[in-house]
């Protein structure tokens, strides 16, 4: 049950009561049927919720992932996507699991590990490639994501 919620307070807040289900059933198979209706109904619950604005985080992440390489901001994001960006910023927290800056310094340094694969780049390059404009702020995210600096990723290729 907790893995169908993306968070425990959403869990909560479905008032999933096992002991007061159990108490108003006669038998063990009433107990079965009312939790399949209660799960059933939490599920559609949860799916009705997760599609108003499902459809409109999946284009923000495809604007980020064809994007990434440029200036990007939250602001930018969200008004390609119409949505207000305090709003934008809640929701692509809740869809995503991480924050908007979190999520495209990921992208960012998930792109760069390719380009570290290409020996010609040097890394001063290749951060201005996906978008850092200081090589020393892209090695600090990358470490962060990765635990090892940008040269000794290239040299463990």
């Amino acid at each position: 049950l907790y893995y169908i919620f993306q968070n425990k307070r959403n869990f909560a807040n479905n008032n999933f009561n096992i002991e007061n289900l159990y108490q108003s059933c006669h038998t063990m198979l009433d107990l079965k049927i009312e939790i399949k209706k209660m799960l059933f109904n939490m599920v559609k619950k949860q799916d009705i919720n997760m599609n108003k604005f499902s459809c409109r985080i999946k284009a923000a992440i495809n604007y980020i992932e064809q994007n990434y390489n440029k200036k990007l901001s939250l602001e930018e994001v969200a008004n390609y996507v119409n949505i207000n960006t305090y709003y934008f910023s809640s929701i692509f927290k809740k869809d995503t699991g991480m924050c908007f800056t979190d999520y495209l310094q990921k992208v960012r340094i998930e792109n760069s590990k390719k380009l570290l694969m290409q020996p010609q780049y040097k890394i001063y390059q290749i951060a201005e490639k996906i978008g850092f404009t200081d090589e020393k702020y892209y090695f600090k995210v990358f470490k962060k994501y990765t635990g090892i600096t940008p040269s000794q990723y290239r040299n463990k290729l």
